[in-house]
């Protein structure tokens, strides 16, 4: 109750830790879903150029 408003505001550090993890989930979560695509192949489109030859 002493720190009042300090305590609740959060140093640059800390919001830079915050974004950079932030962004890491974001760009793991886009990988999975790139790696999930290319597992399924919903289009057919990597199965048909092996194919085609």
């Amino acid at each position: 109750m002493e720190l009042g408003a300090a305590y609740f505001t959060p140093e640059p550090k800390d919001m830079q830790n915050d974004l950079f993890l932030g962004l890491s989930v974001v760009a793991l979560a886009l990988i999975i879903r790139i790696a999930i695509l290319l597992i399924r192949d919903p289009k057919g489109v990597l199965m048909a150029k092996p194919l085609k030859k």
